[in-house]
């Protein structure tokens, strides 16, 4: 379990989690959102979410730094999804 936990392994989630990212607004900015865009993101987000519980991991910089991070993603990908769920509810 603690090869999970190494810095390797939650630069690699980090990097699925911007994937995600990437998809979802360049699937917004083509006027094409798909909610599966933001499944790597949310997959992230719960593979790494142990750093938040596990306080000896989180008081450590680097691993704070890549909760937050990974958190930031998760807030990136409201707008697109708060946006067009607005849109429908307005034009329906």
């Amino acid at each position: 379990m603690e090869a999970n936990r190494g810095k390797g392994m939650v630069m690699s989630w980090l990097l699925l989690s911007l994937v995600g990212v990437v998809a979802t607004w360049s699937g917004f900015l083509a006027g094409e959102l798909n909610t599966i865009y933001g499944l790597p993101t949310a997959i992230a987000t719960y593979m790494l979410f142990w750093i938040r519980r596990d306080n000896s991991y989180y008081q450590q910089p680097y691993y704070r730094f890549s909760w937050q991070l990974n958190v930031a993603f998760c807030v990136l990908l409201l707008f697109p999804g708060v946006y067009q769920l607005v849109g429908q509810l307005l034009n329906a």
